[in-house]
């Protein structure tokens, strides 16, 4: 088994595209979970099978 990691710029802790990362802004932000997160998650899930 290999282990990957992947950084994602731009994102903060919670997956949400930031322009500063701080988590008070995250009530503020829109977006739930960044999509090319959400893409990789289904890729690595869907690769485990």
């Amino acid at each position: 088994m290999l282990a990957r990691l992947k950084t994602y710029p731009g994102l903060s802790h919670l997956f949400q595209h930031s322009a500063t990362g701080n988590p008070q802004d995250a009530v503020n932000i829109e977006e739930t979970i960044a999509p090319e997160v959400l893409s990789d998650i289904a890729v690595w899930i869907n690769n485990g099978k």
